[in-house]
This record gives C-alpha cells, sequence and structure tokens, in this order.
C-alpha cells in the first residue's frame, strides 16, 4: 500500500489474503513501512496511518518512514536504491537483533 492516493483494489485484496493465511496459519505477520525521502513534505501520512490502523489493526506496524538516510541512498521518493536497502537491511537486522518481536507457537 503506498502512501500517496488510494490503494490499488487489487493489492488490498491480496493483502487481506496474505493477513488471512498468517492469520490461519499462526504466523506473526509485521508491516513495515521503509524510509521515505522527506516523507513530511511529499506525503499525507497521517492519513496512511489512520488506512492501515482501520484496515489491518490486528498487524503490528514497523513505521521507519522517518529514517534518514543521506539522498544517495534513494532511487526516487519512494524507494530505496541499493546502497540504501543494504543499509536499511543492516540497520533492521541490529533492531531486531537487540529487540527482538516475541513469538507465540501454535499451542499458545
Amino acid at each position: 500500500m503506498c502512501l500517496g492516493g488510494s490503494p490499488n483494489p487489487l493489492q488490498l485484496e491480496y493483502l487481506h489474503k496474505i493477513v488471512e493465511l498468517c492469520e490461519q496459519q499462526h504466523i506473526k505477520l509485521y508491516f513495515i513501512n521503509t524510509p521515505i525521502y522527506q516523507i513530511d513534505k511529499y506525503w499525507d501520512t497521517e492519513d496512511f496511518y489512520k488506512k492501515i490502523k482501520t484496515m489491518f489493526g490486528n498487524v503490528e506496524f514497523l513505521d521507519y518512514g522517518r529514517l534518514q538516510f543521506p539522498d544517495s541512498c534513494y532511487g526516487d521518493i519512494d524507494h530505496l536504491n541499493y546502497k540504501g536497502a543494504k543499509q536499511f537491511s543492516l540497520y533492521l537486522e541490529k533492531n531486531f537483533r537487540s529487540n527482538p518481536p516475541v513469538c507465540q507457537s501454535q499451542s499458545e
């Protein structure tokens, strides 16, 4: 789901299917908002967060949209390039290792 405009209905349909499948299989699902170039300048984040909470309130949302990287790490205003993606992946790995999410077994 993108920050700008209305979500694509087909993408939403499949996102709902993924959420449902994870729930059925007792898989903890996370939505991750990756770093976005000058997020407040280009996007209506308040509307985006409301949509996420309304449509997918049961899915934990990890928001890194405001995490800043140098301009050289972005391919465009929406996406990190290879260099940025590598740096963000390392950041995410470090973050998860120091503060791992709590996983529940199927029997819980």
